[in-house]
């Protein structure tokens, strides 16, 4: 075994120590269904189901495929295992996602001192197939990320219980994958050429709550005082002048998908890994991408 297939099989079990079963499922009056669900073989709540049904024939990957995956996806960057990073996570009882990022010889500068470098996210879900996507890893809020509106950056994957007879057609699709980080690169760049009003852009994203309670009024307000922290303190880390209400969609897209990723509330207590894959998920951060590409005229 490896140093990169080690440090891979480790890395997976120790986020995912769980095993997963095909379990029937019952209508009402415990009468049988032609359905069947992915639980864990432990299950005690409904987050330890998959939020999908299928067939009685359908076969559900394992974590050794889920090992196999990111095992190609780190071979695909061609480097040793004390050069990538793995972030793993049961996303949302969807089934299994993990991001493998490089080490910081990827990186890529935006302007000032800002840098991001590739990531590919591998999300293995149940009942639907198999995607890679190339994300980027910020360097200076940690921020994970997912740019869904630059177009051919991700891929379905051949589903199959046998991904090694794949290996080949597969390695040379993560390659290509990380080969169009540029794209995202030409993206950021371009949403950093753009001020905008920071109020505008919170408010299209937030709208101000109808009359409610004075607690929810409270968490509204704070939420957006936080973001515009986040904002002000990475202008500051970066040495740029300060805008009061102002900033670009780079800056203003990353302060709120660092608020979703970092502060937003979770239920349980999850991981920093788990909260960098929710964060890349979660639909707050995707309306504020298509917010920024739609202001900046690079909606696809």
């Amino acid at each position: 075994m490896s140093a990169v297939t080690d440090y891979v099989s480790s890395s997976i079990d120790k986020a995912f120590p769980r095993k997963l079963v095909k379990m029937p499922l019952y209508g009402p009056d415990n009468i049988p269904s032609p359905h069947y669900g992915i639980c864990f073989e432990d299950a005690e709540t409904r987050e330890d189901w998959c939020r999908c049904t299928v067939k009685k024939n359908y076969q559900p990957h394992t974590t050794e495929d889920v090992k196999q995956l990111t095992s190609i996806v780190a071979d695909g960057f061609g480097l040793s295992s004390d050069q990538i990073d793995i972030k793993a996570s049961w996303v949302t009882s969807k089934g299994h996602a993990v991001a493998v990022t490089p080490t910081k010889e990827y990186r890529r500068e935006i302007a000032n001192g800002d840098t991001i470098w590739p990531s590919l996210i591998v999300r293995a879900y149940y009942g639907g197939s198999f995607r890679a996507t190339v994300a980027m890893k910020r360097d200076l809020c940690s921020n994970l990320q997912m740019m869904r509106n630059v177009d051919k950056t991700t891929v379905s994957l051949r589903h199959t219980l046998q991904f090694q007879d794949h290996f080949g057609e597969t390695l040379d699709t993560f390659k290509n994958l990380i080969c169009l980080s540029d794209n995202i690169v030409d993206a950021a760049r371009k949403l950093n050429e753009i001020t905008v009003s920071y109020d505008e852009f919170l408010d299209y994203l937030y709208p101000t709550p109808e009359s409610g309670s004075k607690r929810s009024a409270t968490t509204y307000q704070r939420k957006l005082d936080r973001i515009k922290q986040i904002h002000a303190t990475e202008v500051d880390a970066l040495g740029l002048k300060y805008r009061a209400g102002r900033g670009t969609l780079w800056q203003l897209v990353n302060a709120v998908t660092g608020f979703v990723q970092h502060d937003k509330s979770r239920n349980g207590k999850p991981s920093d890994d788990d909260r960098a894959l929710l964060g890349v998920f979660d639909n707050e951060s995707n309306r504020a991408w298509d917010r920024a590409f739609e202001i900046a005229g690079l909606a696809v």
